[in-house]
């Protein structure tokens, strides 16, 4: 289609979600991008091909555009809705469109264009990087079963195939159902606005129920907004703050406040809603429970630096630590940007990682906190110093002390935050995505300890690495009955999980479970580090890391390469992104 005259470059907003598959898109994939002529209403134009860029780049067309995936710009502010789709995805849903429904290409394009721009809860709304329904017409579904000839796929239960599905999401098949079911639902009608006030109940894909007059003499009313990956699924009204609730989803996310903290504007289309905000509205609060906590809640002070736009919303992600296996925390140049929950022992953080840009990809390190099923965290605190660098202090019943992040002298100035302290802990933080940052982190606990807590120590290490990026843990080797030895791809230690006779679990290094080689040990009596180039470590002249055996002998691996020691002491673990040493303090 041809473009819209321009004497300069304008910025496009792209999105990471394809418009007509829902799915994700990643850097390097073919797309293009739809906008409304803001001259010439109903009427979309769309861009030429290009690839997708990484998040934090702008990238030029030939279209006199800037495609843009900036965080906060404020040009893209100023600038059109865009709906970002895959070539092939686009191809698909325009020849469908004509040939289900008889839509010609404008049409299709419009209504492509406007249902996605009602997946987003409201204009410039954050990445709530929510995982994707299944939303395909069963027929549609048949159809390419037939054509690829895997009758074996629609006899499965639908859970069954839905956790195919969610295995593979981005491939073509599962890419073309979802496009081409998108091309039977074309709608269109036009928006119309509706007021808040009026709702009583909203479901998607039904019409609002209205606001019964018994209202009228309630007190201050609550809304509760469900969201998912294709918008606003449904809007409530409570009589009053629900209960706080432990459990936490990443299908869903939740709005619950008061009436009045609520923009009141919204539009509906064809069984859609979208909220109006406007731009000088307070940010609202994002949950990923129905139920946000109330009481005893804490947060640490804000963790990023850098000055930031005020965005529409603040996403806020909980954890309750007495219901997973462990956390592992993605951290870069000492600051903590991303954080993930392990439901079960053997879930992955790879998939959280792969969402990620490549400059934090290649700048991450994995920190692992193990939780033991017999262990519970009784005390979570934040350490932090005046330029941002920022340790997670752990204490828990069976392991005791834990500190977690970059490597702090005891001559840095440094401040620590208590977060919670008692039963049943539930960690919180505020997740940027646009960013790929945490700014806050903060916990609650329904019962508060009123004991007096003992303070944490600060690490205390005779070694360093010279890097600012420098991270350091540590853990007693004594009553250790199992070690699992994490490897790099040339078999030198990333990282190792102890286990003790309590039953308590502790990590050094990186632990990245479901991703690096391992090998288990069990009843260990010695462990024996190889050494390295101490100069070449101190100055970070190559990729060095720490070599580890249990079990063996001098005699088995040369006594002037290795060091050996008996299961005693203090086991620390000193590493960055490029070197890693270990020494045994006793």
């Amino acid at each position: 289609m041809k473009k819209p005259h321009q004497t300069e470059r304008r910025h496009l907003a792209i999105k990471r979600r394809c418009g007509a598959c829902s799915q994700t898109i990643s850097p390097g994939e073919q797309v293009t991008a739809l906008f409304e002529d803001v001259h010439r209403r109903f009427h979309i134009w769309y861009t030429k091909d290009f690839k997708f860029p990484e998040l934090g780049h702008l990238s030029a067309s030939t279209d006199c555009f800037y495609f843009c995936r900036r965080p906060s710009c404020a040009q893209c502010a100023n600038g059109p809705d865009t709906t970002t789709v895959h070539v092939d995805c686009l191809a698909i849903f325009l020849a469908y469109s004509f040939k289900i429904r008889s839509i010609k290409v404008k049409e299709a394009l419009f209504s492509l264009h406007t249902s996605d721009l009602y997946r987003d809860p409201w204009r410039q709304a954050p990445l709530l990087c929510l995982q994707e329904q299944a939303a395909f017409d069963t027929s549609v579904f048949h159809f390419f079963v037939s054509l690829y000839d895997i009758p074996q796929l629609r006899t499965l239960p639908a859970e069954i195939r839905e956790m195919i599905r969610l295995s593979s999401p981005r491939t073509f098949f599962w890419r073309a159902v979802a496009t081409i079911s998108a091309a039977y639902s074309v709608d269109l009608m036009a928006p119309e606005t509706v007021h808040i006030r009026d709702i009583g109940h909203f479901n998607r894909g039904e019409p609002p129920i209205s606001r019964l007059h018994e209202f009228e003499s309630a007190g201050p009313m609550i809304i509760r907004i469900t969201i998912d990956s294709d918008g606003i699924r449904r809007l409530e009204r409570l009589a009053e703050r629900p209960p706080s609730c432990s459990e936490s989803s990443t299908c869903l996310a939740y709005i619950v406040e008061l009436e009045a903290a609520i923009p009141q504007k919204a539009l509906l289309l064809g069984g859609r809603l979208k909220l109006d905000i406007p731009v000088s509205w307070n940010s609202l609060r994002i949950w990923d429970t129905p139920g946000p906590p109330i009481k005893h809640l804490h947060f640490s002070p804000r963790l990023t630096l850098r000055s930031q736009r005020i965005e529409t919303a603040i996403q806020y992600r909980t954890i309750n630590l007495t219901a997973i296996s462990g956390i592992t925390l993605f951290y870069s140049q000492g600051m903590p940007f991303g954080i993930f929950a392990h439901r079960i022992a053997t879930s992955s953080a790879l998939r959280s990682y792969q969402h990620f840009s490549k400059l934090r990809q290649d700048t991450s390190i994995w920190i692992y906190l193990p939780i033991a099923a017999q262990d519970t965290v009784v005390c979570l605190v934040l350490r932090q110093t005046p330029r941002g660098r920022t340790n997670l202090l752990v204490r828990t019943r069976l392991c005791g002390d834990i500190i977690l992040g970059p490597q702090l002298q005891p001559t840095q100035e440094s401040k620590d935050y208590l977060l919670a302290a008692g039963a049943s802990i539930t960690m919180i933080y505020n997740e940027l995505p646009h960013y790929e940052q945490v700014n806050h982190i903060g916990a609650y606990c329904d019962t508060a300890s009123s004991q007096d807590l003992q303070p944490f120590e600060m690490h205390t290490c005779e070694h360093s690495l010279e890097t600012s990026a420098t991270y350091h843990s540590a853990a007693p080797l004594n009553s250790v009955t199992s070690i699992t030895v994490f490897r790099h791809a040339d078999g030198a230690c990333r990282g190792i999980l102890l286990e003790y006779e309590n039953h308590g679990l502790r990590a050094v290094g990186e632990c990245r479970i479901g991703v690096d080689a391992s090998d288990h040990y069990t009843e260990p009596t010695r462990i024996c580090v190889g050494k390295h180039d101490s100069t070449a470590l101190l100055h970070e002249q190559t990729h060095e890391h720490v070599h580890v055996a249990i079990d063996s002998c001098a005699g088995q691996h040369g006594i002037h390469e290795w060091d050996c020691y008996h299961m005693s002491g203090v086991l620390h673990f000193v590493f960055s992104k490029r070197s890693s040493l270990i020494f045994i303090a006793n």
